[in-house]
């Protein structure tokens, strides 16, 4: 994502003729109105499948399976653009590189830290000076026919791994066990070796597996200084039709940089992975069961799909494919319906932004799912769903909460504001202008960022309205209005 904000103004003020400039900003405040129902279809990313670049920092998405020209193919995403992995260098440098051992996980690592290694956290805390890679599935659940993502699972197989001599390159995020302890978690399926040496399922080449596609950072461990060669594919599959697509084999590079004690080894070391079976191809594979989450024990209602993995789980803001995809669980409450126990089950969904007054819930609607695209006034935000029809009883089975957590990194992930109307008036003539909202998601170009192009919707409904006369340096705010204006 990137910062847009100037593009915001240039845009609101290029339609609103000479004599009068106005333009109007979103503002958060306690009575927004029913949130807008996101169902529209999802674009993509620009791709531009000649583009190059080192990249040093920042977020970066670099398994990214993506639809184009009628196949599955593994992309690359960084400053909201779509390059051909094989065109992209990402470098590590010195700041990555530590000697700090990894005593606050209950399970070990299979490498030395004493030694040295270079880690890119998950946190993401560092990004400004260093990578911050992860991967994103969101969108491909629509490739092989499922409209939302908890409907398709996901494999990424990274199948052959190039290092420096003795070198390892390591994948983990920080999870709890059952005991509430802090551990290290791969991504193999069920957190298992997938080979004979202790500790295998940390060390690629493995497979990352998804019981459903969604968007996911982790930490990075290189143990040596030199140039790693990954080579990825990704496996989508419908979990209902047992739809599958199967991307190209993509090839991705990371060069990391010697510290003051290291030397680059010149000899390297190939690493394929084994011929176990890949989980979603396999029919044993057996995925999270609902009933599992101590959220939905006891037969509570509960609230599914909130991202809730890695040691800083959240959304990004207006990024395609990954807003709210919400639904609900309760065992046994669809054999109640077939059944006729329940009749007439109904969702109500409302929200309660962390700017508004506590435990309002004012904005609500019906449905089975709440879907919107994730934005900044979303962080902290409250969600509750209420599950009414005749034959549900106890008060205390029949509603969920949850909590939704939006962070874009430091980037403006605000939707950019578009005020237009007629570009030349008379004197005394009223003046009628309309607001327009866009996705602040747009390439960036050699720092340079696009002018937004993607219509964008947005829970905060209110409007800031301002003008600016010809020869005054500074802006008059007028109101807060809806989204169009009136004025003489």
């Amino acid at each position: 994502m990137t910062q847009v904000i100037k593009n915001m103004v240039k845009r609101a003020f290029a339609m609103c003729g000479v004599v009068v400039l106005a333009f109007a900003v979103l503002v958060s405040g306690f009575s927004a109105a029913n949130p807008a129902y996101a169902d529209e279809e999802q674009t993509i990313y620009k791709y531009d499948a000649s583009a190059k670049d080192v990249l040093a920092n920042g977020h970066m998405d670099i398994f990214y399976p993506f639809m184009h020209n009628g196949k599955l193919i593994m992309g690359f995403e960084a400053n909201s653009m779509l390059y051909k992995p094989e065109n992209v260098t990402m470098k590590v440098g010195q700041s990555s590189y530590s000697t700090q051992d990894f005593d606050n996980y209950k399970n070990k690592l299979p490498f030395d830290a004493s030694q040295g290694y270079w880690l890119l956290d998950e946190s993401g805390n560092k990004q400004d000076k260093e990578l911050f890679p992860g991967w994103d599935t969101s969108i491909t659940s629509k490739a092989v026919g499922s409209e939302n993502p908890d409907g398709a699972s996901a494999d990424i197989v990274i199948q052959k791994v190039t290092a420096p001599k003795g070198a390892k390159v390591l994948i983990w995020q920080s999870a709890k066990n059952k005991d509430k302890e802090s551990i290290a978690k791969s991504f193999e399926y069920q957190d298992k070796d997938d080979e004979k040496e202790e500790g295998s399922r940390f060390e690629l080449p493995g497979v990352i597996h998804q019981s459903q596609v969604t968007h996911q950072h982790t930490n990075w461990v290189f143990t040596q200084p030199g140039t790693y060669t990954l080579e990825a594919y990704a496996v989508i599959k419908n979990k209902t039709t047992k739809e599958t697509k199967t991307t190209n084999t993509a090839k991705y590079t990371f060069i990391v940089e010697a510290s003051h004690n290291h030397t680059v080894s010149s000899e390297s070391v190939v690493k394929e992975r084994g011929k176990a079976e890949i989980p979603v191809l396999d029919a044993n594979t057996k995925d999270d069961n609902p009933s599992e989450n101590s959220d939905c024990a006891d037969g509570n209602l509960c609230i599914l799909g909130i991202r809730n993995t890695g040691s800083h789980p959240h959304y990004h803001s207006y990024e395609p494919g990954g807003g709210l995809n919400l639904y609900t669980y309760r065992e046994g409450f669809k054999k109640d319906i077939e059944d006729g126990k329940i009749r007439r089950p109904s969702y109500e969904w409302c929200i309660n932004r962390a700017d508004e007054q506590e435990n309002t819930f004012a904005s609500c609607f019906l449905g089975e799912r709440l879907k919107l695209p994730a934005e900044p006034a979303m962080n902290g935000m409250k969600v509750r769903v209420i599950l009414t029809g005749e034959g549900i009883g106890a008060f205390d089975r029949d509603r969920a909460f949850g909590t939704i957590v939006v962070e874009d990194h430091g980037a403006d992930g605000r939707p950019v504001v578009q005020a237009y109307g007629k570009s030349k008036v008379n004197l005394g003539e009223k003046v009628h202008l309309k607001a327009k909202l866009f996705s602040p998601r747009v390439p960036t170009v050699k720092g340079e960022a696009s002018d937004p192009e993607e219509p964008a919707t947005s829970i905060v409904k209110k409007y800031k309205w301002m003008i600016k006369k010809m020869a005054k340096k500074s802006l008059k705010i007028l109101k807060v209005l809806p989204m169009e204006a009136h004025a003489n």
